[in-house]
């Protein structure tokens, strides 16, 4: 059943094990998980889940990341649109300054591939408790 859920056994190998990593935290918390789900989609953000999650302290680190030297831009949208699924996030950082120049939802989605807008679908629907991780599993 996963195949309708996951871009491809990368993704879904990635997602588990956050969600492994985070000690099963937050497999039912619609915030954590659509943020997970999608962050998770990208293979550029494989090797730097630390620097976006905290899991430990319960944190997303938003703000942090998107400074970061490894971003690209497509990592940059996907992240910036897991954080708006998490907590509105809308492209500026709690000190002000403009993070994301393109912050509408449709701005972003519609610049993504079609796998990455679908991975997009399926985190909000995540978010809204459509479908539940259980499901995934």
């Amino acid at each position: 059943m996963y195949e309708q859920y996951f871009i491809n056994e990368k993704h879904k190998d990635r997602f588990f094990k956050a969600l492994k990593d985070a000690e099963g935290k937050f497999a039912q918390d619609v915030y954590w998980s659509s943020a997970i789900y999608l962050v998770t989609s990208m293979d550029t953000t494989e090797t730097h889940m630390s620097e976006i999650f905290d899991f430990k302290n319960q944190l997303f680190l938003i703000d942090e990341v998107l400074d970061s030297s490894w971003i690209t831009m497509g990592s940059r949208i996907i992240i910036s649109i897991a954080a708006n699924l998490f907590n509105g996030y809308d492209g500026i950082s709690y000190d002000g300054i403009v993070q994301n120049t393109r912050t509408s939802y449709v701005d972003l989605v519609t610049s993504l591939g079609k796998d990455y807008r679908y991975a997009t679908y399926i985190a909000g629907e995540i978010r809204a408790g459509a479908i539940k991780i259980d499901v995934l599993i």
